[in-house]
């Protein structure tokens, strides 16, 4: 019994150990497989970077730290074919250091003239260290940097020598203004004083006249030449304030006035009822806009007319379009010829040049202007008909009370109330002299010549000048440098003193150079008087003379058959039927003398109010027959206010003559 079940024991034993031994071998089956199979793997994954390496299209190198080449990629070896001979000598892998660095970046060497940028990764194996050297060809990458380099070295020397170019230009148009806008000076300045003196005769006047008129085109042109240099080299920068846009265009037609007279041209001015339109923008430049396109238009008509037409309708609210156009019944252009004109130092054709003068640059200056401005100049024009050239401009709508108000009438009789000294200071004596004749004029009495910078320094150390005209350009001592050092001495004993630059330096920048030097204000060469009257009204009080409105109606020069009446406004209102003309003027002439008389009643009483209202109502009368100067001066009468009622017996003076005027020249045309 015991020895069965011993058996049985030992038979179950080894069934079991049968068992683990099947299972052992089972399991050492599959880790074999399986180990097999991630050996497989690493080899495939080996091989395939060793081909990847040994194909990849950059040199790849590896180095004991001996400089024993462990590997080296085909692209190696191809690139650097005495590799494998030269071992550690080889320059690719001399150089490398086995330092604690363990990866240094972007070395450029440089191989049989080719650039490589090599990275070195240093390896800690075992006991030794081992380097992986890669290399990237970047000979094409450093030739395009050095042209880049090149280009911007040449770069750098053009810009370079076209700011050298450009102050040299600079200079140079400085210099020339300077010279010429110097006599200029003298030469517009003293003709003008000649041509509105009492005490020459007429021939003398004349003639007077003719300089004036010829040394202001001469400055037209100085001007076309500076203003194109500017407008090129972008030096021009347009105002924006506010002003009288019909005022601007009938002062710039008042200019062209005698050389339409001397041609037997009719100078016409259309624009609506309102006696001003108020915008923002710059009257200088629209103003010279005007200018050339008139100016030409009288050149180039031999008979007929130049009409100027400006209408206006609002955008919105804030901003107006302004048509504005001026139509000629010249020569005309030729469809062909068109495009020539607004080209720079461009005409129609060459014979047009030789005949009519000119530089060529008006109409380019303007429509560069008028780009500026947002506007585009247009033309319209037939070959022996005349041509019309036309704009819009877009400009917000003004306040009359920040207009520029401080300019004179050129017949004013307005002086300042001056008890203390004037300094001008000029080099040139012709200079000097118009500018004291012009100072004498505006009622200053106390006038201090100098003739240099230093001499005015002098006279600053011991006298109290309260407004002093400086010179810019001096010898010895600039009239900045001198300016500088009076406004330093005056500034010492707590005094206070205005110094107005005058310069025949018109380019851009002149104005700050000025200021910055502590200058207080800038009047360009030749002189304008409404500038200079400008500061001496800032600066002083007017005399208080009664009399003074009537002189200035009193002095008018004479005057042409276009300023008694406005024939264009009568024609369009009577559509040319001279009947109903007559029988306009017969009802206003009758209506007048009831209403003069009264006027003169309300005069002689002081009855200030009343006679405001007969101003008003001779005002309104005479602007529906188109009697042009008695309108305006009735509009003067409307702008006196109670505090001005000592001005009425000059201003009822001043009204009566122009009906009386008025009456005698339309007796004379019926």
């Amino acid at each position: 019994m015991i020895e069965h079940s011993s058996f049985t024991l030992l038979a179950s034993i080894a069934g079991a150990l049968l068992v683990m031994e099947s299972l052992f071998m089972l399991f050492s089956v599959k880790k074999k497989k399986r180990i097999e199979e991630n050996l497989k793997a690493a080899k495939d994954e080996a091989k395939m970077m060793t081909s990847l390496c040994l194909n990849i299209p950059y040199p790849i190198i590896k180095v004991n730290e001996h400089g024993e080449i462990l590997f080296a990629n085909i692209e190696a070896l191809e690139t650097f074919p005495d590799l494998l001979e030269m071992q550690a000598t080889h320059p690719v892998i001399q150089d490398i250091i086995f330092s604690e660095h363990t990866r240094k970046d972007h070395e450029n060497i440089n191989i049989d003239g080719k650039i490589y940028d090599r990275q070195s990764y240093i390896l800690d194996q075992e006991e030794s260290k081992i380097a992986n050297i890669y290399f990237h060809d970047i000979t094409a990458l450093k030739t395009q940097q050095h042209a880049l380099e090149d280009a911007r070295d040449d770069a750098d020397k053009h810009r370079q020598s076209a700011e050298h170019a450009s102050k040299s230009r600079t200079d140079f148009l400085a210099n020339m203004s300077h010279e010429l806008r110097t006599p200029m000076n003298g030469i517009i300045g003293l003709s003008d004083l000649l041509c509105t003196s009492k005490d020459i005769p007429l021939e003398e006047k004349e003639m007077a006249k003719s300089v004036h008129h010829a040394a202001q085109n001469l400055l037209y042109v100085l001007n076309d030449i500076l203003d194109f240099s500017k407008i090129e080299a972008g030096e021009i920068e347009l105002e924006k304030i506010s002003f009288d846009l019909y005022q601007t265009i009938r002062h710039t037609c008042d200019i062209h006035n005698i050389a339409a007279e001397n041609k037997g041209i009719n100078l016409i001015y259309n624009k609506d009822k309102n006696t001003t339109l108020y915008v923002q923008g710059d009257p200088a430049r629209i103003g010279q806009i005007m200018n050339n396109l008139i100016g030409n238009a009288i050149k180039f008509t031999e008979k007929g007319s130049v009409a100027i037409n400006i209408s206006s309708h609002p955008i919105d609210n804030q901003h107006l379009a302004i048509d504005m156009a001026v139509k000629d019944t010249g020569i005309g252009i030729a469809k062909d010829k068109q495009q020539n004109v607004f080209k720079k130092f461009q005409q129609a054709d060459s014979s047009t040049n030789r005949k009519y003068g000119g530089t060529g640059l008006g109409l380019s200056i303007t429509t560069n202007l008028l780009k500026m401005m947002g506007a585009r100049l247009s033309l319209e024009s037939e070959l022996g008909e005349g041509s019309t050239f036309s704009f819009t401009l877009h400009l917000p709508i003004g306040k009359a009370e920040e207009a520029d108000d401080s300019a004179i009438d050129k017949n004013t009789t307005k002086k300042i109330e001056c008890k203390t000294p004037i300094l001008i200071v000029d080099d040139h004596p012709v200079n000097l002299l118009y500018l004291r004749k012009r100072l004498q004029d505006f009622g200053a009495t106390k006038i201090v010549e100098s003739s240099s910078g230093y001499e005015a320094i002098k006279l600053c150390q011991d006298n109290l000048y309260p407004l002093i005209f400086m010179d810019c350009q001096m010898p010895e001592i600039s009239g900045y440098e001198a300016s500088e050092v009076i406004k330093n001495h005056y500034k010492a004993q707590n005094v206070n003193t205005k110094i107005i630059a005058v310069t025949a330096d018109v380019m851009e920048g002149a104005m700050d150079r000025c200021l910055a030097h502590g200058m207080d204000g800038y009047l360009s060469k030749p002189i304008q008087k409404e500038k200079l009257w400008q500061y001496l009204k800032a600066n002083f009080p007017l005399q208080k003379n009664d009399e003074d409105l009537e002189q200035t109606m009193d002095t008018k020069p004479a005057i042409t058959k276009n300023d008694f009446i406005d024939w264009h406004y009568l024609n369009d209102f009577t559509d040319g039927d001279k009947k109903i003309e007559n029988e306009l003027f017969s009802v206003f002439l009758e209506n007048l003398e009831t209403d003069l008389e009264a006027l003169r009643q309300m005069n002689d009483k002081d009855d200030f109010k009343k006679w405001l209202n007969y101003a008003h109502k001779i005002y309104g009368s005479s602007c529906h027959v188109g009697a042009k100067k008695l309108s305006v001066i009735c509009d003067k009468a409307q702008s006196l206010s109670q505090d001005n009622v000592k001005q009425m017996k000059a201003m009822t003076h001043a009204i009566e003559k122009s009906a009386n005027d008025l009456k005698e020249y339309i007796g004379q045309i019926g």
